[in-house]
């Protein structure tokens, strides 16, 4: 079978000049909304009138233009959820637009994680038969890999077809170690295969490129300890033997080492793992008032907006003392992916009426 070509966004018309970038991300972060603006819109009585009150943001023409889906029989709710998508989209094509260099490099390694979880949201899809045009709905044309190469990916006629195209890229392993996982029909093997491929190939890239190279190397070390700490806190609460739960293990973080990975997980001990959080990461603000929260949902995922708090202050941090640097755009492709995140809950909120409760637990800000 001929395989597609491996497109890429081409990233040479842009500049590598910092203060030219980070004049220009300034200004497009003076653009996100504050803790102020998302509680207003918390207390809107209906969709419409949400739909209303976004219109005068920067989300009202990728809202409107998501609105000729209604027609064809989509919900006012996932109407703007794709309006809100559109829009993430399309600034990331807009900081694509003036970087070159070194600059662009290093974005592409960081939004290169959603070409994986397009690949992911591609197979998934070819795992229980859903349909080209729901697999394209799903994708985010964010990362390294073009919207026509996803497209036709998303057309393949099986999951193998799938991994035999994106098995040719560089970043990614070769198509021979899938075989076993397409063998036993081990769909989160695949998973955990691609997740880990692009984060070793992130780091190794990171190397080559020089000083700013090693603050994003930091970052995505970071973001593997706080993976691995979610991926420990969910596995603690099953019976999994040592060698079952290595498997889920992203080498490459800072501090969260195998034998802590293990540990815990045998420990089998939710108070453990976040004794050791906060000792070792030094993360206490707020902590106490999400262990209450989980106690009272027994929900592990509330703990994964907590993280982000820690991860948009590290880059925050680091962005105020670096002005001139990358960790200013690095900080803003973060805060405005947890900006849609946030308007994603508000959008849950008003629709379905969630208890104020969990709804200010999940939103962050920094």
């Amino acid at each position: 079978m001929a395989k597609e070509n491996v497109t890429t966004h081409r990233l040479s018309c842009g500049v590598d000049d910092y203060g030219y970038i980070n004049a220009r991300i300034k200004a497009m972060r003076s653009n996100l909304l504050g803790r102020t603006e998302v509680e207003r819109l918390l207390n809107a009585e209906n969709l419409e009138l949400l739909n209303s009150m976004l219109s005068g943001s920067e989300y009202g023409r990728d809202i409107k233009a998501s609105e000729q889906k209604l027609a064809k029989g989509m919900r006012r709710l996932d109407v703007m959820e794709d309006g809100l998508k559109q829009n993430f989209i399309r600034t990331m094509a807009k900081i694509y637009s003036f970087l070159d260099g070194t600059p662009a490099e290093l974005t592409g390694i960081i939004l290169g994680h959603w070409d994986i979880f397009n690949f992911k949201t591609i197979i998934r899809g070819k795992y229980v038969d859903q349909s080209p045009a729901e697999i394209i709905q799903c994708l985010f044309f964010v990362g390294t890999f073009s919207r026509e190469y996803l497209e036709k990916l998303a057309k393949k006629k099986d999951m193998k077809e799938v991994l035999d195209n994106i098995a040719t890229s560089p970043m990614l392993p070769p198509r021979v170690a899938f075989d076993k996982y397409m063998v036993a029909n081990d769909l989160m093997g695949i998973e955990l295969l691609l997740e880990k491929s692009f984060y070793k190939n992130a780091l190794n890239v990171c190397i080559q490129i020089g000083e700013d190279c090693e603050k994003t190397r930091r970052y995505l070390r970071s973001e593997i300890d706080i993976v691995n700490i979610m991926t420990c806190l969910r596995l603690s609460r099953e019976d999994i033997d040592r060698a079952e739960a290595l498997k889920f293990y992203i080498p490459g973080g800072v501090k969260f080492k195998q034998d802590d990975f293990t540990t815990l997980i045998a420990a089998g001990d939710v108070d453990k793992i976040l004794s050791w959080v906060e000792r070792m990461l030094l993360i206490k603000d707020g902590l106490a008032e999400r262990v209450k929260l989980y106690r009272k949902l027994d929900d592990i995922s509330i703990f994964e907006r907590f993280f982000e708090v820690h991860i948009l202050t590290e880059l925050r941090s680091q962005a105020m003392g670096d002005p001139l640097g990358f960790n200013v755009l690095m900080s803003y492709l973060r805060l405005k992916y947890n900006e849609l995140i946030n308007l994603r809950i508000v959008l849950r909120a008003v629709e379905f009426g969630l208890p104020r409760e969990i709804v200010n637990q999940e939103l962050v800000f920094v």
